[in-house]
């Protein structure tokens, strides 16, 4: 599982709009390994290549906490 991490549900629902409609397909839920020092409570799932997709939300200056990745190792 990657997802982007996000502060609030704001800055994801953001992330998420601006992703569709360039073409993203995208899912936000609750962040499965959230770290509560940060605050980082929401993970968006992209399809396609989330590294893309984070430097679109990047280069629009929507606020988030990077590219993580859940799970086994392949």
């Amino acid at each position: 599982m990657t997802y982007i991490k996000f502060a609030n549900q704001t800055f994801a629902q953001k992330a998420a709009s601006l992703l569709n409609k360039r073409g993203f397909k995208t899912r936000i839920r609750r962040n499965p390994n959230p770290n509560h020092m940060e605050g980082c409570n929401y993970a968006l799932y992209v399809s396609g290549d989330i590294f893309e997709a984070y430097d679109i939300i990047s280069e629009n200056f929507i606020p988030n906490f990077g590219v993580e990745h859940l799970g086994d190792e392949e």
